[in-house]
């Protein structure tokens, strides 16, 4: 919830899994998270997102979950997740 002087508070007990990206809209407050195993996206220059968590508006959708992008709280734009193939896992959650 965001408050009239701009401070965003989170519940904890409010993020819920996305099944299908269907479920999201524009403007919609949403946690991306991708993870790794795989040692090259864990160690190698360049590969940081592999390894992230991301919360901010979706200010667009796609395809697919490798489309959705975010608006973050410092203004800047990024991927809700990022694609890391068999080598670790991806997950939206909504905020309700």
């Amino acid at each position: 919830m965001k408050l009239r002087s701009g401070t965003m508070i989170v519940y904890p007990d409010r993020w819920y899994f996305v099944d299908d990206i269907k479920q999201l809209k524009l403007g919609d407050f949403v946690r991306g998270s991708t993870g790794t195993w795989g040692q090259k996206y864990l160690t190698m220059f360049g590969f940081e997102d592999c390894n992230a968590v991301y919360t901010g508006k979706v200010v667009k959708l796609g395809n697919d979950e490798f489309d959705i992008v975010l608006e973050l709280s410092n203004g800047q734009q990024h991927k809700a997740v990022e694609f890391v193939g068999s080598s670790g896992w991806n997950s939206i959650e909504i905020y309700r």
